[in-house]
């Protein structure tokens, strides 16, 4: 028996629940220069791209770790303009 099973190739955007994201950046010392500019454009890029039924929490670490807030936010304008300053 040999069965294929593959997603569909277009989805209605109603039929897709939200999703839960915890983006976790390295802010340590060796990611100084290119690297950091281009983890800073992955996550704005990924960051105002959620949807409105998404929850998200940016983590940094480096010596210490510490995050937006104790728990999942959703993207209002406020929270994604907070996660891109943070």
């Amino acid at each position: 028996l040999t069965l294929t099973v593959q997603p569909p190739a277009e989805l209605d955007p109603a039929d897709v629940p939200g999703r839960e994201l915890v983006f976790v950046v390295d802010a340590s010392g060796s990611m100084m220069g290119e690297p950091i500019a281009l983890a800073k454009a992955t996550m704005r890029r990924f960051i105002e791209g959620l949807r409105p039924d998404d929850a998200f929490q940016v983590v940094r670490f480096s010596d210490s770790a510490s995050s937006l807030g104790p728990e999942l936010l959703s993207p209002t304008a406020e929270n994604v303009a907070r996660a891109l300053d943070y």
